[in-house]
């Protein structure tokens, strides 16, 4: 628990840092409980699984890292959505009301603030990075606000954002959903019944981030978003006033102003060019990294140990299975007895045929029994040259010479 716990908090404060909201990274957090919630509804009650085992829980750290990729996709698109309505927007309104909306026309085209524009020599922005930037330069943010809240602009912004966004977090979602629901091929229940929870987590996380979380954005524009200001202005507004000036209020400012154009700056030139100019270098580079690591060192091999490892091997828990079983010389002997002359059983009469409950390990199901006929020539002949084959694997038996004599003594 205190792991998940933890795992949270580091979502939360790196979506607090790339939001810049405390209440978007709490909705993850609810988005994933509610996902656990509802997915333990339908582990019990749907699917009817008896068991619910330690491992389950585990769905909890990738339930949180998967919502926090959705999240992220959703208020992404959802921000360039607004971005793009208001730029529509400002193409049907008349020439003289540029000069108006956009500040950034006063200062980077280097035209007066009386001065006319005409809205084809207005500059728009090249990329996502500039886009964003200007959302700031607005005049009249009050004005822009009051824009964006009315209906018709809402169900634009979301439709388009859910068109965009949600075929992505679809595709991903089910992706990822499919690779854990094909360990139900395994005949391990434990791990089947993690693969079913899990991926039943995700496909609900994914419903639950277009509805409920969609929904918390709209809610979140119209009133969480201007409650939250008003608070802040209220309860820092004297504090804000005398560190406005202060040296390190100037200092955090200018830091945040470098890491933002160092963030463009790595991200929209730097990668982007290296990967246009040195496409083929890198190819092969990943190329033979990967061999090496499957071929040469470390290799792919099974493991070396008869037993598996689930901690560390100096973890209390594995300190015993490692590294003091084999003093004991009571383990040694019955180890190597077993190691050099295991036992082997051969049952016969028993029909392949497993009718229980595919996910409760307690369900043994019916035992169907095949008759066997001792006297007839043919099931003679079937045991015969089954302990003939016996002779031939010498990864089992040194020799078979007891069996046939056990057998010939049988015979007569």
């Amino acid at each position: 628990m205190l792991l998940v716990i933890i795992a949270a908090a580091l979502i939360i404060g790196i979506t607090v840092c790339y939001l810049r909201s405390i209440t978007i990274a709490l909705m993850i957090v609810i988005g994933a409980a509610l996902s656990l919630g509802v997915s333990y509804f339908v582990y019990r009650v749907i699917y009817n699984i008896p068991i619910f085992p330690f491992m389950n829980l585990m769905t909890a750290f990738i339930l949180i890292g998967i919502g926090c990729d959705d999240i992220f996709v959703f208020f992404d698109t959802w921000d360039q959505e607004k971005i793009e309505w208001l730029r529509k927007y400002q193409d049907k309104q008349p020439s003289d009301n540029e000069d108006i909306l956009l500040n950034h026309t006063n200062t980077h085209d280097g035209v007066p603030s009386n001065q006319k524009v005409k809205p084809s020599k207005l500059k728009r922005p090249s990329n996502a990075f500039q886009s964003r930037h200007r959302l700031c330069l607005f005049k009249n943010p009050e004005e822009i606000r009051k824009l964006l809240l009315h209906e018709e602009a809402l169900i634009e912004i979301m439709s388009n954002t859910l068109k965009h966004a949600g075929s992505s977090m679809f595709v991903t979602s089910f992706t990822t959903a499919a690779a854990f629901f094909t360990n139900m091929l395994t005949n391990i229940s434990f791990v089947q019944v993690f693969g079913v929870f899990t991926g039943t987590c995700i496909l609900l996380y994914f419903v639950i981030t277009v509805t409920a979380i969609a929904a918390f954005a709209v809610i979140y524009e119209k009133y969480i978003q201007d409650i939250m200001t008003r608070v802040f202005s209220i309860c820092c507004a004297d504090a804000v006033k005398k560190s406005s000036n202060s040296a390190a209020s100037k200092l955090c400012r200018r830091c945040s102003l470098t890491c933002k154009d160092f963030r463009n700056y790595l991200f929209g030139h730097l990668i982007p060019s290296l990967i246009i100019n040195l496409r083929y270098v890198f190819v092969l580079l990943f190329f033979l990294l990967g061999l090496v690591a499957v071929f040469y060192y470390p290799k792919l091999q099974v493991p070396s140990t008869q037993k598996v490892a689930f901690f560390l091997k100096d973890n209390p828990m594995e300190i015993y299975e490692f590294s003091m079983k084999t003093q004991f010389n009571g383990y040694s002997k019955e180890d190597k007895r077993l190691f050099a002359y295991p036992a082997v059983s051969f049952i016969f009469g028993i029909r392949d045929i497993d009718d229980g409950y595919i996910f409760d390990m307690n369900d043994r199901g019916h035992l169907y029994l095949m008759p066997i006929h001792l006297n007839q020539h043919n099931t003679l002949e079937f045991f015969k040259n089954f302990i003939t084959h016996l002779g031939t694997r010498k990864d089992i038996f040194t020799s078979n010479y007891y069996l046939e004599k056990d057998f010939e003594s049988f015979y007569q």
